[in-house]
């Protein structure tokens, strides 16, 4: 699972040898796995898209998220995090960043650049995330997932979350 807006072919910087129709996953173990775009289901009005991989993954668990919860992120930001080597998406250091909610909506809408959230339910998070955690998992203090990160708000140093109970 991961954002909608993430998958997008607008956020796809062309490349010849990909033609856009594909994904590079890395695994757990850093392991990379093409994943073609046709593995992929796409819910728009969630900012969530589901991507069946060729490989069997353990999953994490999931747990609603509460009011006033301590939280985690992790993401690798775009501005200094990867990098293309010829034909190959390196990875420096993945980032971490915490909070806590401080707001939880239910039938919550909001559209943005490349993609929306309609009528969901979503947590509002104190801090804005960079880009590049975007589609990644929000964690509480259990290790739980309580949401997938979708759109940052810098000005009002928010960052929309959609509920793990919308997946």
């Amino acid at each position: 699972i991961t954002a909608h807006h993430i998958c997008d072919e607008s956020s796809f910087s062309p490349f010849k040898i990909w033609n856009n129709d594909r994904l590079i996953l890395l695994s757990p173990k850093g392991e990379k796995e093409e994943v073609y775009l046709n593995q992929c289901t796409f819910t728009k009005d969630k900012d969530i898209t589901y991507i069946k991989t060729n490989n069997n993954y353990s999953f994490l668990e999931t747990e609603d998220g509460l009011l006033n919860d301590e939280i985690y992120s992790v993401g690798y930001p775009t501005k200094d995090q990867s990098f293309l080597i010829g034909n190959d998406l390196i990875i420096k250091e993945q980032k971490k960043d915490q909070g806590k909610i401080v707001e939880i909506k239910e039938n919550y809408s909001v559209e943005f650049s490349n993609g929306n959230i309609k009528d969901k339910k979503v947590l509002i998070i104190n801090y804005s995330a960079e880009e590049g955690y975007s589609g990644g998992p929000l964690f509480n203090k259990n290790e739980k997932v309580i949401g997938l990160m979708s759109n940052i708000n810098p000005t009002k140093k928010i960052t929309i979350v959609v509920s793990s109970k919308e997946f």
